[in-house]
């Protein structure tokens, strides 16, 4: 029987189970009485294994796929280009920088540089309206590329980094709105509207054929003005297309109710005269060209002819006007013939006591300068002029000083020639660019008219500074090296050279002053022109040619004296005749202020047989100035002189 209502398996497990026997149930016997089979035994131990090594595999691979992946989305994050495969408006921007696609998307550099549109009107006038003067300018595609360089980049880390791989599967097409290039259309009406007024009154309401040698008119042909609307839309139109090449056509269109029965005679004839009159043009001499430019006829009409034939005519009648030409004052026959007519300035100095090298050396110098043309603005340079001074040339070994030392050098005595040069630039009122003193006083020119020159350096440089073009000529005779400059006298003006001089010890000094006057004889200006310093013979230092400023002992200089108006002072007038090249003027100097006391010998008198008219002509009651002398009489010219370590030549 049962213990406590326990079966007796119950009760037998509970025994086993306290002596420590396994009385675990089993499957229930078939009712037959026959034991079952046991189960198969397990293994345990090598399939667990197996699962978790799979799991820590699958484990690892997804973290390093997440490492991967947060590798790639910084990479992506830290790119300053824009993604792959981006376009904006049709331009692909992928993989470029901001800058690079601003430029891409942009206006490319100088588009409306050379932008420019034409307009051709009936009457011939044509109008050229530029991308600058209706406010074009190139479109700078910075925002655009900005805007394209932020797509993709608005979300988290991994969501930015998803766009990008999106991008790189498949083309990403952006679309912005591009502000239309327009011109400035009000900008544009100002600029047509008067071209087409002056078109206008050309027709001056009527159809005008404007010929070479008069104007036709239908009469009661309608009337017709130009379309400024319409010209301004297809100006505009032709930038927006970046046509440049075809003109715009500008139509004249007919207003209702309007025709030539209705004109104003007098208006039509002021307009018809408005239209066709030109001033006549004298010829000219083209400073630019260096040629004569021919003078062009003036044209005007008869306004009371026009006025008759205009009211005679019928409806639909061809009126005719012949023009009346003007023929211009000056033609290019005129302005030819003053080409070189008259003398602007001429100088004769004395080659007395020069040695017969020295006289072959200023012969081949004047020989150089002979002939030659300097056109307006255009620098005569001495050294390029003569070139370098060789033996081959045909110079020879003359005086000349080098650092106050008497030295023999090839083509000594050709500042002679600079010097000339110099004193005749300076009376043609010409424009002087580089001139130095010598290192001793010249003999065949007063102080401070002279130039030194040496191969290289120092030189003598002037412009021709005239509206008209001049001419060099040069030549050596009896005894005189003279020096002419032919030009084109326009108003009678001319120029006086006067000096302070004054010395010490060691030096004697000049300043000199460019004082020009009308063909009255009324003072035009007085300037400074030179500053000049020489030193006395005996005497030597190491301190260059010249300086910049007078010493400080150095008086102030005057201003010269008005010349009385009853009696211009004398000096070269530009339209003195020409010598003869075998006669040599008498040499005379300009006025100057000079010391009471010269302590200078004037040199060898020129020959008695000389011209009456000289190059500087003086009254005959006025004694000749002598030029200021060395300390001691030379009986011979001395050497030009230069600078301490210059040989001047």
């Amino acid at each position: 029987m049962a213990k406590d209502g326990l079966s007796f398996e119950d009760m037998v497990r509970q025994e086993s189970a306290k002596a420590g026997l396994d009385v675990s149930p089993r499957a229930e016997r078939p009712q037959n009485g026959r034991r079952p089979a046991p189960p198969p035994e397990r293994r345990r131990g090598r399939g667990g294994m197996w699962a978790l090594v799979i799991l820590a595999l699958v484990l690892l691979a997804g973290v390093a796929a997440l490492a991967v992946g947060f590798t790639n989305a910084t990479r992506v994050s830290e790119l300053d280009t824009i993604y792959p495969n981006v376009t904006v408006n049709g331009v692909a921007v992928g993989g470029m920088t901001v800058q690079e696609a601003a430029a891409a998307l942009g206006d490319p550099a100088g588009r409306y540089d050379n932008a420019a549109v034409t307009v051709n009107f009936p009457t011939g006038d044509t109008l050229t309206v530029t991308a600058g003067q209706v406010g074009l300018e190139e479109v700078d595609g910075t925002s655009f590329a900005k805007m394209a360089y932020e797509y993709g980049r608005e979300g988290t880390l991994l969501k930015n980094y998803m766009a990008y791989r999106a991008c790189e599967a498949e083309p990403v097409a952006l679309t912005y709105q591009r502000e239309k290039n327009e011109p400035d259309m009000e900008t544009l009406r100002a600029l047509v509207e008067p071209v087409a007024a002056q078109v206008d009154q050309k027709l001056d309401i009527v159809q005008a054929e404007y010929g070479e040698d008069a104007v036709t008119l239908v009469k009661n042909a309608g009337t017709a003005q130009v379309d400024v609307e319409a010209v301004c839309a297809a100006v505009s139109a032709a930038f927006q297309q970046e046509d440049y090449t075809t003109p715009i056509l500008a139509q004249a269109v007919e207003p209702e109710g309007e025709t030539a029965d209705t004109i104003d005679t007098q208006q039509l004839v002021d307009a018809l005269y408005n239209a066709v009159f030109k001033e006549p043009q004298d010829a000219v001499y083209d400073e630019t060209t260096g040629s004569v430019k021919e003078g062009v006829p003036g044209v005007h009409i008869d306004k009371e002819e026009a006025a008759r034939l205009w009211n005679e005519a019928k409806s639909g009648d061809k009126v005719v006007i012949p023009y009346i030409f003007d023929e211009p004052a000056v033609k290019a026959e005129d302005v030819t013939g003053r080409l070189f007519q008259d003398v602007l300035s001429e100088k004769s100095t004395s080659l007395s006591g020069s040695t017969s090298a020295r006289i072959n050396n200023i012969t081949l110098a004047a020989k150089a300068m002979n002939g030659v043309v300097l056109q307006p603005g255009e620098e005569f340079n001495y050294n390029m002029c003569l070139g370098e001074r060789t033996a081959a040339k045909g110079y020879q070994s003359a005086g000349a000083y080098s650092g106050g030392e008497h030295v023999m050098n090839i083509g000594g005595g050709i500042c002679q020639g600079s010097s000339t040069l110099y004193y005749c630039a300076l009376y043609a009122n010409l424009k002087i660019t580089a001139r130095y003193d010598h290192y001793f006083p010249v003999y065949y020119l007063p102080r401070g008219l002279d130039a030194t020159v040496s191969w290289g350096w120092p030189d003598f440089k002037f412009v021709n500074s005239r509206s008209y073009p001049i001419k060099i000529e040069a030549y050596v005779s009896g005894g005189y090296l003279t020096v002419r400059l032919y030009g084109t006298d326009e108003d009678g003006s001319y120029v006086q050279i006067t000096s302070d001089t004054w010395e010490d010890s060691l030096y004697y000094y000049a300043q000199t002053y460019r004082n020009v006057y009308d063909k009255n004889g009324n003072l035009i200006s007085s300037t400074a022109e030179a500053y000049s310093r020489y030193h006395k013979e005996g005497t030597t230092s190491s301190e260059e040619t010249t300086s910049a400023t007078p010493p400080p002992a150095a008086p102030e200089p005057t201003q010269p004296p008005a010349p009385p108006a009853e009696q211009p002072p004398q000096q070269e007038q530009p339209n003195t005749p020409p010598e003869q090249p075998n006669t040599p003027p008498e040499q005379v100097t300009p006025p100057e202020t000079q010391p009471e006391t010269p302590p200078e010998t004037q040199p060898e008198t020129p020959p008695e047989t000389q011209p009456e008219t000289q190059p500087e002509p003086q009254p005959e009651t006025q004694p000749e100035t002598q030029p200021e002398p060395q300390p001691e009489t030379q009986p011979e010219p001395q050497p030009e002189t230069g600078g301490d370590d210059t040989v001047t030549e």
